[in-house]
């Protein structure tokens, strides 16, 4: 039975990586005069975590540290923050297919000026809710 469904995993992956060949290939060529502007840089660092604690339950998290470019250069990628964001969660095993993660996440949005006096520097977005996997 494992072998069977290796066979059909394995074949589903051939007929797609034959299908979406032919779209990357395409994909990648560009119309002559193209210019790009570029309006903001950035970079993400991020870690998923998920710890299991017992057969039941466990931690996972989402955790991530999003920086826009310096405003006075478009292509430094660092030099204002962006965004933090903090998913924490109780993940609950239901079993070997099924899990549930229930728990809040913290969003925190930064100004893209912060030079401004009357902006508000940053906004929290406090969410929850449960996602099943």
């Amino acid at each position: 039975m494992k072998n069977q469904y290796n066979t059909f995993v394995r074949n589903i992956f051939l007929l797609l990586v034959i299908l979406l060949l032919p779209l990357s290939v395409s994909a990648q060529e560009q119309p002559s005069g193209s210019v790009t502007n570029m309006e903001e840089t950035g970079m993400w660092f991020g870690a998923y975590l998920k710890v299991r604690f017992s057969e039941r339950f466990g931690y996972y998290g989402e955790h991530h540290w999003r920086v826009r470019n310096d405003i006075d250069d478009v292509w430094s990628f660092y030099g204002r923050p962006r965004q933090l964001y903090n998913r924490a969660g109780l993940n609950i095993f239901f079993n070997d297919y099924f899990e549930a993660v229930i728990g809040p996440t913290l969003v925190l949005n930064f100004t893209q000026s912060p030079a401004t006096k009357n902006l508000i520097k940053s906004v929290m977005s406090p969410e929850s809710g449960i996602n099943g996997c």
